[in-house]
């Protein structure tokens, strides 16, 4: 496991929410990376298919074995809320737009940010000259003694 020092802040349906507060007071946290890029119109059709799917016995499942499970993407709060409008999403979705989060767990490539790395492999050549590139996966997080650990897993790609 690798501690997570670095405060990130969420854009969510009521509020800002720090990192640990996506947790909602449970020990495990999932975070299901959504390819939504800020300056996109709509998020990936495999990422809005795969989260119609979520439903809300899904949730309480997970709820139930002290796990929360949310959504987060770069796209800035009000694309993400006019989007989910109406498609009775079980999950929320947070914007980490203006962050690094995306950056910091690889799931966000862009040239002009040092990493290009994706499910820890190097990837050098993906990008060919575009800006950014938002890519999914999931990033797993145990909270231990008020601190946040990330749980390393070589295989975070669904």
């Amino acid at each position: 496991m690798v501690r997570v020092d670095k405060e990130y802040i969420f854009d969510g349906p009521r509020c800002k929410v720090s990192l640990a507060g996506l947790f909602g007071g449970r020990r495990q946290l999932i975070v299901f990376h959504v390819m939504f890029g800020p300056n996109w119109d709509a998020a990936c059709p495999i990422c809005t298919e795969f989260t119609s799917e979520l439903t809300g016995a899904f949730v309480e499942r997970l709820r139930a074995r002290d796990t929360a499970f949310v959504m987060a993407c770069r796209a800035p709060l009000d694309r993400i809320e006019a989007y989910v409008a109406g498609r009775g999403w079980a999950v929320p979705c947070y914007s980490s737009y203006g962050s690094d989060f995306n950056y910091d767990f690889q799931v966000t490539l862009d040239e002009s940010v040092p990493q290009l790395e994706y499910n820890y492999r190097p990837e050098p050549d993906r990008l060919g000259g575009v800006q950014s590139t938002e890519l999914s996966g999931a990033s797993c997080f145990l909270r231990r003694r008020r601190r946040v650990r990330r749980r390393q897993c070589p295989h975070r790609q669904w």
